[in-house]
């Protein structure tokens, strides 16, 4: 019994050391919350964007808060956002990427990899190979628009505004990104997508479904794909990444680069409607565009419409593990340190 005791005592003393930490004159603002280790996980898992609101009223632009033993620094001035996304040395997120990868997709990739994809991606999503993608889409929204209205069709089709922007984004990028789908799976494949939104339950099994309708993209021939997914299923098979694997890397890929802009079109489409001035300016913009050429077209009022509506509506979280000590300036004049071993988010509002 007294040796129990004891180990409870050198435990407790143990955790206390290890989880024990003062505010130095340089870090930011210590909030470490009133439940031991938990400390503000249970608020900020809620409603994060309430208590970042809190936060800031408290601590201001920058703060550190502890969350389920982890201490997390919270950046808010988004004048010191450069800094930080431009340093690879002192901050990372291949780690955090990393552990993403492995809890949603079960995939694990060579660390490596990053860097080769991210060249890959620059390749074909610049200049004249974006301008390829922008017109294939475009074709795509054409074609999918005009086989939802028939010429025999006499009663408009109601459908809600999210599942209708959801779709038609996630339907027209992914033919645009990874190849037209086979008869046969056409139907497979909107059950699925339908699923994943209305039925978590069923997620697990649509995620194969979905890597098995990627197996062949890519692959060469007419497999289907874009120019970019089958120069990254070519570096996938180079680097020795199983079928499997591959299969689950495209899925991912196809998430990332699909899964915000059926949201984002939701909530444009909202903004427009429910405001006529920004929609006239919009229509204005866009009337006095030639169809004929697409290529360096600027729009800056579409532009400002949409990041604002971003930034009103979006909710990111910007991750990066603190892999070195880091000096962060303020626009107030002010400088803190960030310490090793914590996580910086950075959350643009």
């Amino acid at each position: 019994m007294i040796w129990t005791i004891i180990l409870l005592i050198q435990a407790g003393l143990l955790y206390f050391v290890l989880t024990h930490r003062k505010r130095h004159k340089t870090d930011p603002p210590l909030d470490k919350g009133v439940i031991p280790w938990l400390g503000h996980a249970l608020e900020f898992g809620k409603d994060a964007f309430k208590f970042l609101g809190r936060m800031k009223i408290k601590h201001g632009d920058i703060f550190t808060v502890r969350v389920a033993g982890r201490y997390v620094t919270v950046l808010l001035d988004p004048f010191a956002y450069d800094t930080v996304l431009n340093d690879k040395n002192c901050l990372d997120f291949s780690q955090y990427a990393a552990t993403l990868m492995d809890r949603i997709f079960q995939l694990q990739l060579p660390h490596h990899m990053q860097n080769k994809s991210k060249t890959i991606m620059k390749q074909h999503f610049l200049g004249m190979n974006l301008s390829s993608l922008n017109i294939s889409m475009g074709r795509h929204l054409h074609n999918l628009l005009k086989a939802e209205n028939s010429m025999n069709q006499k009663d408009w089709k109601d459908e809600g505004l999210f599942n209708f922007s959801y779709g038609l984004l996630f339907k027209a990028g992914y033919l645009t990104l990874f190849g037209g789908e086979q008869n046969n799976n056409r139907w497979t494949h909107q059950r699925s997508i339908k699923n994943t939104r209305q039925e978590k339950k069923l997620a697990q099994c649509v995620r194969q479904r979905l890597c098995e309708l990627l197996s062949p993209v890519g692959l060469g021939g007419d497999s289907g794909g874009s120019d970019w997914v089958q120069a990254y299923r070519q570096l996938l098979q180079d680097e020795g990444v199983d079928r499997d694997s591959q299969n689950k890397a495209l899925l991912m890929q196809l998430w990332s680069s699909q899964g915000n802009a059926g949201p984002a079109a939701f909530w444009l489409l909202t903004f427009l409607l429910t405001n006529p001035d920004a929609m006239n300016a919009v229509k204005r913009e866009f009337s006095g565009i030639s169809q004929t050429s697409l290529l360096n077209v600027k729009t800056p009022v579409f532009d400002s419409v949409l990041e604002e509506t971003l930034r009103l509506t979006a909710a990111p979280f910007i991750t990066r593990e603190v892999v070195r000590e880091k000096a962060i300036h303020m626009a107030d004049g002010q400088e803190y340190l960030l310490r090793k071993g914590d996580r910086l988010c950075l959350f643009p509002s």
